[in-house]
């Protein structure tokens, strides 16, 4: 039984091969007289609905067209036949044989249809964006029959799908710390196109407010606990008040990019008076046993994000002038008599005293 079921079937897959290759050969021959030829075609077409046309050469005029499928539709006028395609909604590319008679001769055409192409988005697949309200607008190809979905896990994404528009709508953001999402956008089954959103915080009002700097006493910190200094970001200034000696201001510099970066500069004249005298802040590296003196030139950086419990934070580090081997450990508020007007003394012969000294210091939000 299991012989004569093979035989069966190699018999039935010969008829198969037999059939398939009398319909190939059948593509572009002529039959009858052979008074038919092809002068020009083109049915090469893409997914989208679209034309074409055959001019044929006959000994008679034409008299009928037939096509084998019915996505593809055929007419005629004199020696041109016009061809019409839907749209192809399937992945895969497809063909139709386009039989054109002329009396009793005839000739076979091959119209060929492209499946879909790869799903595209017209704009940016990424963006970053500042903490307010923002809306974009995506555009496509819109194809009947063909569904379009936008989909998000963000909450704070919304993506409303119209023809061949995508509307995304994102909330401000009134949290302290850099978000991202995305919104995957498909087409039938075609690979899907992820925009990736990636939105700040609002820096600069979230900067301003009570913060404290903790710090050690000194360079070797083993066993110490940080102690804490209370303070107030300003704008573009550290404002620390002592009830003992006065207020000073010092200035630092905000990087509103993705990830937010602190700034702080030495040298630099601190705004306001300490026990009578203006205020410098001066950078020291005890590894380097340097220090930036009275000159300008030497930064710390740090980025500004949320620590483990949810507060603002900067861990400012850097190096004097930028040499390796001379990291700042830390830094301090001295008072001089010499200050002139602008910029930073010749000479620190107006040297009167250090005020404060942070070891390693972290600035941390209340």
């Amino acid at each position: 039984m299991k012989k004569i079921t093979n035989i069966l079937f190699v018999a039935a897959t010969l008829m198969a091969v037999t059939l398939a290759c009398s319909q190939d050969d059948n593509v572009g021959r002529t039959f009858g007289n052979k008074n038919i030829t092809i002068d020009s075609s083109a049915v090469n077409f893409t997914d989208a609905p679209s034309t074409g046309k055959v001019t044929v050469t006959a000994a008679s005029p034409i008299s009928k067209t037939t096509v084998s499928n019915d996505w593809c539709k055929s007419s005629f006028s004199g020696n041109v036949v016009t061809v019409e395609v839907g749209q192809n909604t399937s992945l895969t590319s497809r063909v139709a044989n386009l039989t054109i008679w002329a009396g009793t001769d005839s000739v076979v055409v091959p119209v060929h249809q492209q499946g879909l192409s790869a799903f595209t988005i017209e704009e940016n697949t990424k963006y970053t964006l500042n903490n307010n309200d923002t809306t974009i607008t995506l555009t496509y190809r819109h194809i009947e029959g063909v569904n379009v979905r936008a989909i998000t896990p963000n909450s704070w994404i919304r993506a409303t799908v119209e023809k061949g528009k995508v509307n995304l709508t994102i909330t401000a953001n009134t949290a302290n710390a850099v978000r991202e999402g995305y919104v995957d956008i498909s087409s039938g089954k075609r690979q899907p196109v992820r925009i990736s959103i990636q939105q700040n915080w609002n820096v600069d009002e979230l900067m301003n407010g009570e913060w404290e700097i903790t710090y050690f006493t000194k360079r070797d910190s083993t066993g110490l606990t940080r102690k804490t200094f209370p303070c107030t970001f300003d704008k573009d200034s550290i404002r620390i008040h002592s009830n003992q000696y006065g207020d000073v201001a010092i200035p630092f510099r905000l990087q509103k990019s993705i990830p937010a970066t602190f700034h702080l500069d030495g040298t630099v004249r601190c705004g306001g008076i300490l026990n009578g005298h203006s205020t410098l802040l001066v950078f020291i590296s005890d590894e380097g046993n340097s220090s930036s003196a009275l000159s300008t030139g030497s930064t710390m950086s740090g980025k500004i994000l949320p620590n483990a419990a949810g507060k603002l934070s900067i861990r400012p580090t850097g190096f004097i002038f930028g040499n390796k081997g001379q990291a700042i450990s830390r830094i301090s508020l001295m008072s001089f008599d010499n200050l002139p007007p602008t910029g930073l003394p010749k000479n620190n012969s107006g040297f009167k005293e250090v005020f404060a000294t942070f070891f390693y210091p972290t600035f941390i939000k209340k």
